[in-house]
């Protein structure tokens, strides 16, 4: 399947994530380069290439750097509740 990435990261420098049908300003991407993308938060660099046949192709590789310096920028709030007390939710125990 063909998964579709915006051609411009958003303002945090990450990408949103891809989408299954093409968009304005999107480009076509592989299941492979999909996976990198939501598996790296978005932060990735996309570079354009062309192909031997004279089409665009496209190069993208993580940017774990990038993607550290926003984590850190934006600590995860802690939970309130303890893991006791979501398996109790999930599991139904009063």
């Amino acid at each position: 399947m063909t998964f579709y990435l915006r051609k411009t990261p958003n303002p945090s420098g990450a990408y949103p994530p891809p989408q299954d049908f093409p968009g304005e300003n999107t480009i076509p991407i592989t299941d492979a380069q999909r996976d990198m993308v939501i598996e790296n938060g978005g932060f990735v660099t996309v570079s354009e290439n062309v192909q031997p046949d004279g089409s665009m192709g496209y190069t993208i590789a993580p940017d774990p750097d990038a993607w550290a310096a926003w984590k850190a920028a934006h600590p995860e709030a802690p939970s309130a509740a303890s893991d006791t007390d979501v398996l109790n939710t999930l599991l139904g125990v009063i």
